[in-house]
């Protein structure tokens, strides 16, 4: 009869934890805007640098507790009024042109949340978090050129790989229910940058690893500080 009463208390406990745990469950959207910063250009070589310049980044982040002090995200970006700007050189004594061109960053990530303070009323993180994971980085150009400027090639020049993702942010309370989450977040690329349109136009190079001859593409790694308004229960 005693260990019977001992078992209805354990599971009378472990019930009620599990209420608990289930109760301190949250979600979360939040929007945000960042500013992006690349690390380097896409391209370097003896025909060809593709640079890319800053711009304004705007995106969306969903958010699932998992306890207390562990949350996983997800998160999809794309950024306004990026531009690349391409240098084609044609001549061994440096001259060179420079058209400018519209360009975008897309990201689709996932990453998990670490909050050693533990959580505000609204599920957010108390005071600051840290977080780590993953994400697909594309890069999308606007407008295709071939290797003499002269509009011949339709190739596409987009082109995506996948990124490491680490990061960290301050979480400001608004409301009871509402919080500011300042953050920064850096993307490391696992791969070089290729395309379609990088492709042809190395075509002519009788060695692709020659590189008196080959333009490369680069890892180009993206440094993002943002803000977000956020809003759960």
């Amino acid at each position: 009869m005693r260990m019977r009463w001992t078992m209805l208390a354990v599971g009378a406990l472990a019930f009620g934890a599990t209420g608990r745990a289930t109760a301190q469950r949250s979600w979360a959207i939040t929007p945000y805007v960042t500013y992006v910063v690349p690390s380097g250009n896409l391209v370097e070589g003896i025909f060809l640098n593709l640079e890319t310049a800053a711009g304004v980044n705007v995106g969306i982040q969903g958010e699932v507790a998992l306890a207390k002090q562990l949350a996983l995200a997800g998160h999809a970006a794309s950024t306004l009024g990026l531009s690349s700007a391409t240098t084609f050189v044609f001549d061994p004594t440096g001259a060179s042109t420079s058209t400018e061109f519209a360009n975008a960053w897309t990201q689709f990530g996932a990453t998990l949340i670490l909050r050693p303070l533990g959580t505000l009323p609204n599920g957010a993180p108390k005071t600051f978090w840290l977080e780590g994971g993953a994400e697909m980085t594309r890069y999308g150009l606007a407008a295709p050129v071939d290797r003499t400027a002269g509009g011949g090639s339709d190739l596409s020049w987009s082109g995506s790989w996948v990124s490491a993702v680490a990061g960290a942010g301050f979480t400001f309370r608004l409301t009871p229910r509402l919080t500011a989450n300042v953050f920064g977040r850096y993307s490391f690329a696992l791969s070089e940058y290729s395309s379609p349109g990088l492709d042809d136009w190395n075509s002519p190079c009788p060695d692709p690893n020659d590189a008196t001859c080959v333009d490369f593409g680069q890892k180009v790694n993206l440094l993002q500080i943002g803000v977000g308004i956020r809003a759960g229960r």
